[in-house]
């Protein structure tokens, strides 16, 4: 499994939770982030088409993709964690940057999902979706971490 976003964290309590999650999904088995490059003083549109390169060159033939985006449908952490526990070879979950996704990232997409029905700052989304993935890695291994 593996996160793949564009830019690095940059406030110290999104990138500690980021890396304390991080530790706890890795003891499930591996875990990678990628991270691409923000395409920053690019107006809107040029800054999701040079992202996008970025990610889509992250996303190689094969691999299970889901994206994240506000449009896409709704899970449960239950339905998250059916997904996980389906053991695609490959999974890889994709978080925008700033401007969000381009089109041709969104078309090469298996799945779009959306963490919430407001927009998240792309900081945040990453601690929501790690955060999230390790609860779903609990709810598979039947741990007392999620209370339903």
């Amino acid at each position: 499994m593996k996160l793949v976003a564009v830019g690095r964290v940059r406030d110290r309590s999104f990138a500690a939770s980021c890396d304390d999650y991080t530790r706890r999904i890795g003891r499930y088995g591996p875990f990678e982030t990628f991270v691409v490059k923000e395409a920053r003083g690019e107006p809107r549109a040029r800054a999701q088409t040079i992202e996008g390169e970025r990610l889509l060159g992250k996303l190689p033939r094969g691999c299970r993709t889901v994206v994240l985006d506000e449009h896409g449908r709704d899970l449960t952490t239950m339905q998250l964690s059916q997904l996980l526990d389906a053991r695609h070879r490959d999974l890889r979950f994709v978080i925008g940057g700033a401007w969000g996704l381009s089109d041709a990232v969104k078309a090469r997409a298996d799945d779009t999902i959306r963490l919430s029905s407001m927009t998240l700052p792309h900081e945040l989304a990453r601690v929501v979706l790690l955060e999230q993935l390790y609860r779903a890695w609990t709810i598979i291994r039947r741990e007392p971490y999620h209370n339903p």
